[in-house]
């Protein structure tokens, strides 16, 4: 089912609905550790450049394309493929940078992007809720290759650093 889901975002770009995309969140998460429930896919999008200028920023072109597709809106998720999908606009930097790094993955025959692991754990910390600190201790138990040198820059970047210290357990 999330293949079909992803197909239908990858058509979005083809159709200029979105610039680009990454997969954020706990199904991000599933392609670096072993899986665990979530409820949704969390889907970091960037609109078109004309969208993007404008005085308030609307996901309306989005949700009409999506509404002619037989897709609607539940509270704040777009069902598609019956999965609850969130979509979430670019805007902050740390979320920007993660899109912008997001590496090419692959589900089932279906193309996609997932955010890189080290901008996971900036955005875990960054968040620092239980959920953050648990998938963070599976990130690091299940030995997923993650550059920590990378992981200390984005942190300094974006000025996270009591924040990562918390979510590892360094700080309370």
């Amino acid at each position: 089912m999330l293949e079909k889901v992803l197909a239908v975002i990858n058509k979005m770009v083809e159709d200029h609905i979105i610039e680009d995309y990454a997969i954020g969140g706990a199904i991000a998460a599933l392609f670096y550790i072993e899986p665990f429930e979530t409820l949704d896919l969390d889907i970091v999008v960037f609109l078109p450049q004309e969208e993007m200028s404008k005085a308030v920023v609307t996901l309306t072109p989005l949700y009409n394309y999506l509404r002619e597709l037989g897709y609607n809106e539940e509270k704040e998720y777009v069902i598609i493929e019956t999965i609850p999908v969130q979509f979430l606009v670019g805007g902050k930097p740390l979320l920007d940078d993660a899109v912008k790094t997001a590496v090419p993955k692959a589900f089932g025959a279906t193309p996609t992007k997932v955010m890189r692991v080290e901008y996971l754990l900036a955005l875990m910390a960054d968040r620092c809720q239980a959920k953050d600190k648990a998938r963070a201790q599976l990130v690091k138990e299940q030995g997923v290759e993650v550059d920590y040198d990378l992981v200390d820059t984005i942190v300094k970047e974006h000025h996270l650093e009591a924040k990562w210290k918390k979510l590892i357990g360094l700080e309370v």
